[in-house]
Formats: C-alpha cells, structure tokens, sequence
C-alpha cells in the first residue's frame, strides 16, 4: 500500500527486547512505535546537546560572541511597530497574496531592542497558507545571516535559486512574526530540501 513504512528485522538483546514488550503491552502499542518513540527521543535530546555545545564554543570566543551578540541586537518593532504611516505607504497587504512558504523576501525588522534581529536583511517565509492567505497581513519569517556558526539552529540557505550572493544561513531561533509592510521584494526561494531542514530543527524547538 502506498504510504506504509517498511519493517525490518533488528538484533537486541532478550533483556531490551523484553523492556520493549512490556512497554508496548502497558501502552497498548506497537512495539515499532515504542522503538520509533525511543529514537525520536535520542535525536531531540543529541540535537539539545549539539546546540549547547556550539553556542559554548561560540561564547568562549569573546570576538564571535559579540558578533553575534551585535547582530541579534534587539528590537522594539516586533510588528508593525514603528513604521510611520507613509512607509511602505505603496504596499498594502492584499499585493503581499503572492507570498508563499519558502520564499526569501527582503524585510525590515525595524529598530534594535534586546536581542531580536534588527535592520533590514534577508528571510525565509516560515508560515503557510494557513497565515499567508488570511487578512492578517502577517507572515512567519526566520531572519537571514551570513555567518557561519555551524549552529544546529542554522539551516544553510543555497545560493541558488534564493537570490541570495553569499552563502547564508536561516536563523529558527530568531523566528518571528511580522507585518507584511516589512517585506521590500522577493529575492527566491529555497528548494523542498532546505525547507524539510528547517521544519526539522522547528520541531526540536517546539517540543517539550
């Protein structure tokens, strides 16, 4: 049948796989699902790790962590805050239908405040149709950069087809809403593959 996942055969010890048994028996469930569960649970907690271990490394260097530090300057317009009437005044939300998930556009994050990103710089559109096609006139973005910090938080955004001239990555722990008056243009759009990578780490942020 077209969707069903594949089985196979794995060597574990009587003492596991009887763990796995009761486990399965207690919760009325496959023992498949107890193993994908127990996987699932690996994959979060080494990614957890992964991400605390890089950003200690970036913090131990006083150069990169103020760089960094600087870059994510915060901002006090998390919306449409301090945009004045006449800015953007040529854009309304209904010309912004055409903004769909995985594109890169052009945004203004407005004035610094706390650790926010801030400027006006690159970002992948995050949110669907769900929020897109709604007369919010908001969208889901994750700010762009273009430093490297090898980060499990950074998604690697391709040069190709994004628009975008310097390898740049996708910041999830930046992501945030905002008016659709803060997009100038759309620069591309990132490929099926890179989009699978950053609801990836999004899941990771999101779970408990």
């Amino acid at each position: 049948m077209n969707g069903e996942q594949k089985h196979t055969t794995i060597r574990v010890t009587t003492v596991t796989r009887d763990k796995i048994a009761d486990i399965a028996e207690q919760e009325c469930r496959p023992m498949t699902a107890v193993i994908d569960d127990a996987v699932a649970d690996y994959e979060h907690k080494k990614f957890i790790q992964e991400s605390a271990a890089a950003v200690a490394r970036t913090q131990a260097d006083p150069e990169a962590w103020a760089d960094y530090l600087a870059e994510t300057a915060i901002f006090d317009n998390a919306v449409a805050d301090g945009l004045e009437p006449e800015d953007f005044s040529h854009l309304t939300p209904q010309e912004h239908v055409g903004v769909d998930q995985g594109d890169i556009w052009l945004a203004d994050y407005g004035r610094p405040l706390g650790r926010e990103q801030a400027g006006t710089r690159p970002a992948v559109i995050m949110s669907g149709p769900a929020l897109n096609s709604l007369p919010f006139g908001l969208v889901i973005t994750a700010p762009v950069t273009t430093t490297r910090r090898d980060w499990p938080v950074h998604v690697a955004v391709d040069t190709l087809e994004t628009g975008l001239d310097k390898p740049s990555w996708a910041m999830l722990e930046q992501l945030r809403s905002v008016s659709v008056r803060r997009l100038h243009r759309r620069l591309g759009h990132v490929d099926d593959a890179v989009f699978d990578q950053l609801k990836g780490v999004l899941q990771h942020l999101l779970r408990k």
